[in-house]
């Protein structure tokens, strides 16, 4: 599937009302994900193409940490939307559309070649296969 990007930060910020401008994103502070893969590679090949430039304060690598350095700081998180949604439910958060388009990236599994034909991983793979449209149908 493909996911796009959104924004989080806390829900009583003193800068930042219902949208986020282009220039409010970049005099923010940022929090910097910087998990394995493209997407890190994605974001900042994505914010290169529209020019955006981020003052990143911390790097963190995982999304979990993200919640709690956003809700008790004046910092944003650019996130994966799937991520975002989640994050919705956290009252402490307030989230987001981007201030510029940046585009969609592909969410994609990967395992070893030796486990391509064993039947509990072909299952497990089936099942966040059969999670993952599920999100992204319940958000369409």
């Amino acid at each position: 599937m493909d996911e796009g990007l959104a924004c989080a930060v806390r829900a009583d910020h003193p800068e930042i009302g219902d949208a986020m401008t282009r220039e409010q994103f970049e005099t923010l502070k940022h929090v910097n994900i910087m998990p394995p893969g493209r997407m890190r590679a994605g974001l900042f090949q994505a914010l290169a193409q529209q020019q955006l430039k981020r003052d990143v304060a911390i790097s963190v690598t995982n999304f979990f940490a993200v919640a709690e350095m956003v809700a008790v700081t004046d910092y944003c998180a650019t996130l994966p939307s799937l991520i975002c949604r989640r994050l919705m439910q956290d009252s402490r958060l307030k989230i987001l559309p981007s201030p510029v388009d940046l585009g969609s990236f592909p969410v994609e599994m990967a395992w070893h070649a030796r486990y391509r034909h064993d039947p509990a991983h072909r299952w497990l793979r089936a099942l966040i296969q059969d999670v993952a449209m599920q999100l992204k149908s319940d958000d369409d």
